[in-house]
C-alpha cells in the first residue's frame, strides 16, 4: 500500500474515529462495520494522461438483498427514496444487464459515493468526502431497520459483528446527523450571500464551453450536450427533509424520453459509475426528472450539509458537475456533435448571446 493510499485512506478513518476492532483491513482498503450494515472504503491509485497521479477515493454500504428490480413499484419506491438521499447513490445491477448474463432478477441494492483525489486536493478532500460519506451508514442503519425493505420484497444485508447486536453496541458517529447535521441546518444557509458564485461565474462561465449567471444566492452554468446545453445548478434556497439548509447542487442533462426509458438510462449511469473509473466525483443517485408531462430527463442532486461549508467548496462542486455532464455525454450520447454556447444561444433565441 502507497504513503499516498495510506494516508487518504487514514484520512477518512480519524474523521469517523473508526476503531480497528471494528475494521477489517485489506491491500487497498478496509471494511467497517459501525452498525449492522457492512461499509467498504477503497482507494485505488491511478494515473490520467490528463490529471496525471490520482487517486479513486470510494465508499460503499451495503443496504439490501433479494429485492427484484424488474417490478415497477419497487423501482418507483427506490426512485422516490433515491431522491431525497444527500450525498451518496443508490446503486444495483440494471435489469438489461441481468437479462443479458441470465442472471435472478432479484438483486442487491447498496449505496455508494465517489471521489477522485489529487496532490493538489489530497490535504482536504479525503476528510471532507469522509464527513458526506457517513450519511450512508446513517441512512442503510435508519431504513434498513423499518418496513422499507419488507415494501421492497427483500431483506436488510447484514453481516459482521453488530448485525444482530442492540443499538448500544452502534458507533456513535451515527449519531452525527441527528447531532450535528441537523441542527445547523436549521440555521441560515452559509452559503447564502457568498460573492463565490459569481467569481465562478466571471472565471468559469464567460465561454463557448460554459455559459453562467450568477449572484449572492446562487449559479446557472450551461455546458454544451450536443446541440443544447446540459443544466447545472447550485441553490441556497432548498432544505432537505432531514438535514435543512445546504447547497443544493444540481446537473440536468437535455436527453428527453418516458418515464421508464429514462428509469433504465438512470440506472446504467449510476451502474458504471460506481463500477468504473470516470475521472469526476459522484456524490448522488441520477434520477429521472419531469419535465413536461409525460417528458423525462437524466438529473442528479448534491445537498451539501449546512454544517461542511467552506470557501472554494463551491467552486469544486461546480466544476465537478461540469465534468460529470461531459462524462455523461461521452459514456452514453458520444455520437452527439457538440455545438458551442454562442451557437446554441443563437438557435435558442434567434441570435448570439454578447
Amino acid at each position: 500500500m502507497s504513503g499516498g493510499t495510506l494516508e487518504i485512506l487514514e484520512q477518512a478513518r480519524a474523521v469517523w474515529q473508526a476503531d480497528e476492532s471494528d475494521i477489517e483491513r485489506f491491500d487497498d482498503g478496509f471494511y467497517w462495520w459501525p452498525g449492522r450494515h457492512r461499509v467498504l472504503v477503497r482507494c485505488e491509485q491511478g494515473t490520467t494522461a490528463e490529471r496525471g497521479q490520482t487517486w479513486r477515493l470510494s465508499v460503499r454500504t451495503d443496504f439490501a438483498l433479494d429485492v427484484d428490480i424488474s417490478d415497477p413499484k419497487i423501482k418507483l419506491g427506490l426512485k422516490v427514496m433515491a431522491s431525497v438521499s444527500p450525498t451518496f447513490s443508490w446503486v444495483y445491477a440494471p435489469a438489461e444487464l441481468l437479462k443479458k448474463y441470465d442472471l435472478p432478477r432479484d438483486t442487491n441494492i447498496w449505496f455508494q459515493s465517489i471521489v477522485y483525489v489529487r496532490p493538489e486536493t489530497e490535504s482536504w478532500l479525503p476528510a471532507f468526502f469522509a464527513r458526506l460519506a457517513i450519511l450512508q451508514p446513517i441512512d442503510a442503519q435508519r431504513l434498513g431497520g423499518s418496513s422499507f425493505v419488507e415494501m421492497l420484497g427483500g431483506k436488510p444485508d447484514l453481516t459482521g459483528p453488530k448485525a444482530f447486536e442492540p443499538d448500544s453496541t452502534y458507533d456513535d458517529i451515527l449519531n452525527v446527523g441527528q447531532d450535528l447535521f441537523a441542527p445547523i441546518g436549521q440555521e441560515l444557509c452559509r452559503w447564502l450571500g457568498d460573492s463565490e458564485f459569481e467569481e465562478i461565474v466571471e472565471r468559469f462561465g464567460r465561454s463557448d464551453r460554459c455559459f453562467g449567471t450568477g449572484d449572492s444566492s446562487g449559479l446557472t452554468l450551461e455546458t454544451p450536450f450536443g446541440p443544447n446545453s446540459a443544466l447545472i445548478r447550485l441553490r441556497t434556497d432548498v432544505k432537505h427533509p432531514a438535514l435543512g439548509t445546504g447547497l443544493l447542487v444540481s446537473t440536468q442533462l437535455p436527453v428527453f424520453d418516458t418515464l421508464d426509458a429514462t428509469m433504465e438510462t438512470c440506472e446504467w449511469l449510476n451502474y458504471l459509475a460506481a463500477s468504473s473509473w470516470t475521472d469526476v466525483p459522484t456524490l448522488a443517485s441520477w434520477q429521472p426528472k419531469e419535465v413536461q408531462e409525460g417528458r423525462f430527463s437524466p438529473a442528479i442532486g448534491t445537498m451539501i450539509p449546512n454544517a461542511l461549508y467552506a470557501p472554494g467548496l463551491a467552486t469544486n462542486m461546480a466544476l465537478w458537475s461540469l465534468g460529470l455532464a461531459r462524462w455523461a455525454k461521452e459514456a452514453f450520447w458520444s455520437d452527439l456533435e457538440d455545438s458551442t454556447m454562442a451557437e446554441i444561444f443563437e438557435t435558442r433565441f434567434g441570435g448570439s448571446e454578447s
